[in-house]
């Protein structure tokens, strides 16, 4: 069974609208700066997936978006992992 045109082209519309407001809600309510939660890396992420899904430039925001996200995770938890591990003394 195929989909309508008109309810095709609305299905993207309805996976940005709760993506964009979940990332003006941590924008606007953190008292640290918004890029350095995961989650709103994430949406954004998202939301350019549901643009940029076919065009060459999905590869390059990927790996950008793996940086960032293991840049986050190295600033906030790397001094816990190697204490975990006993490694910092």
């Amino acid at each position: 069974m195929e989909t309508p045109p008109a309810e095709a082209a609305r299905r993207p519309w309805e996976a940005l609208l709760p993506l964009a407001i979940l990332v003006l809600r941590l924008a606007f309510s953190t008292r640290q700066p918004f890029y350095l939660d995961w989650m709103v890396v994430l949406s954004v992420y998202w939301i350019l997936h549901v643009f940029l899904s076919r065009t060459r430039a999905m590869t390059a925001i990927t790996a950008a978006t793996m940086v960032i996200l293991f840049t986050i995770y190295l600033s906030r938890e790397f001094e816990q992992v190697l204490d975990t591990l006993m490694l910092c003394r």
